[in-house]
């Protein structure tokens, strides 16, 4: 009888960032993304590079989107994601050159190249949920495209597209279209939970609605650059207070909410009953509306 809602409750807790490290969630086809074009394409740049010099060059586009990394830290998204982007990018210098012509050195380079631009599509569907996001769209139109022998210029244009959204990360730009669209996700996960609720499922809507309830927690903490990792609930309900996210009076709500997600997680269905889930779906949603769904977030 449980299944589903142990099953919901393990979808949402890969979206605390479970695909970060590049085996999350499986790209069934290319992703695609925003913002393509600035000024000359890193395509047009890219052939005007000398394809056969070896070391680093900071004037090749893949060069200059690698220094993003020591430009500063992402605000507002996990860890994880920004280090997993930085790292494509690195490996996207060497993957982008190409022989003499251009185009791929060999077979395994072909392959090295079509593994790290589904491992890109992977990442930005991970920090970017929402399918209208333009960096999404962009990336897909890069994929999309028949590379043939010439797919490490894709490699190129895709590490450029990396480089703006780390870029648009490092300034806060990212965290308030990456929560908006986790908010759309728990509030429908949300609605699950209130219709186990309306059909006697106590139990199943108290596992989904707790899990939603952390995670929405621990997104509200990681915006705020509050360290929430190995953290207890409690404990991160105290540093919103703190912050003053959270007043005395909410934090007693959450208190509350947690209580009810510790029971249900551990499967002591007796230390709750209906009007607890209820209760915790309804300061989650106002949780998720104030602090996940805005653009101060």
């Amino acid at each position: 009888r449980l299944r589903a809602a142990l099953a919901m409750d393990r979808a949402v807790a890969g979206l605390r960032g479970g695909g970060a490290a590049g085996g999350g969630k499986a790209v069934g086809g290319p992703r695609g993304d925003q913002r393509g074009g600035r000024g000359r394409s890193v395509v047009d740049d890219h052939r005007h590079s000398n394809p056969t010099r070896t070391g680093r060059d900071d004037t090749h586009p893949v060069d200059q989107a690698f220094r993003t990394k020591t430009i500063g830290d992402p605000v507002g998204i996990d860890s994880r994601i920004a280090d997993r982007i930085a790292n494509l990018i690195d490996e996207a210098r060497s993957l982008s050159r190409g022989n003499e012509y251009d185009a791929v050195r060999s077979p395994q380079h072909e392959a090295q190249c079509r593994g790290w631009l589904s491992a890109a599509a992977n990442i930005v569907e991970v920090l970017l949920p929402s399918p209208d996001s333009a960096y999404r769209r962009n990336l897909e139109r890069v994929i999309s495209r028949q590379h043939g022998y010439l797919i490490n210029r894709a490699v190129a244009e895709a590490a450029s597209i990396l480089e703006s959204l780390l870029e648009d990360a490092r300034r806060g730009l990212i965290a308030s279209i990456a929560s908006q669209a986790r908010a759309e996700v728990l509030d429908d996960f949300l609605d699950d939970a209130e219709a186990y609720l309306k059909k006697n499922g106590k139990d199943q809507a108290g596992v989904i609605a707790g899990a939603v309830f952390e995670d929405a927690i621990r997104r509200a903490c990681r915006d705020r650059g509050l360290r929430e990792a190995g953290s207890k609930l409690d404990v991160l309900i105290q540093d919103l207070v703190r912050s003053g996210v959270l007043s005395e009076l909410k934090a007693k709500r959450a208190r509350a909410a947690a209580g009810m997600r510790t029971s249900a997680a551990h499967a002591r269905w007796e230390e709750f009953d209906h009007r607890d889930v209820a209760t915790t779906i309804a300061f989650t949603r106002e949780f998720i509306e104030t602090q996940l769904d805005g653009p101060e977030v």
